[in-house]
């Protein structure tokens, strides 16, 4: 719980440490809800998952031992856009950041990737993102119902989301936009 609590703070804190695009770049991100990289060929919207966790059950469960784990699964051993930025800046337009804002790392599979997520015996939490998964991120509001989002440290090489709620009013349903750093070996 603490590191949510430093990404609140950080959340808070952003709009004093990202610079802002100047006025021409922020007009020319797409109005659309999703998030956004500004690559060579202009904006790039990366593509978005529903993340439906599967509750996995296995011989722990069966004799009650250990916690209960849920896998969401993501198509593809690689996200569509990649980049050899480090600390990339991720536009997100239509998610509130007060609803929540997460950087979560991916685990690669050799055709897919995962987020492995924890079940909470809180029904009102379900699943919860493990706290080693989870990147610090600097969060800025642009203006226009358009935040900025970067990591607070050089990512890893390897597979990314940006997640949050589908809507303020169901924080059960989220979507995650994926993107992958390269450069180095990947964890």
């Amino acid at each position: 719980m603490a590191f949510k609590s430093s990404l609140l703070m950080t959340a808070a804190l952003g709009a004093m440490l990202l610079p802002t695009l100047p006025a021409q770049d922020v007009a020319s991100i797409p109005f659309s809800r999703g998030v956004y990289f500004h690559g060579d060929s202009g904006w790039i919207g990366l593509t978005g998952n529903m993340l439906m966790p599967m509750v996995e059950s296995g011989a722990a469960d069966f004799f009650s031992v250990g916690g209960k784990r849920a896998i969401v699964e993501i198509p593809g051993a690689r996200a569509t856009v990649q980049t050899t930025n480090a600390r990339p800046t991720l536009y997100v337009r239509g998610f509130s950041a007060s609803t929540g804002i997460f950087l979560v790392k991916e685990t690669q599979k050799q055709e897919y990737r995962e987020i492995h997520m924890p079940v909470s015996h809180n029904f009102r939490e379900f699943v919860h993102f493990r706290d080693k998964d989870l990147r610090a991120i600097e969060v800025q509001s642009v203006g226009n119902g358009l935040v900025s989002i970067k990591p607070m440290a050089d990512l890893a090489a390897g597979e990314y989301a940006i997640v949050s709620a589908v809507d303020s009013n169901d924080r059960f349903l989220k979507i995650g936009y994926d993107f992958g750093v390269i450069g180095g070996p990947r964890k």
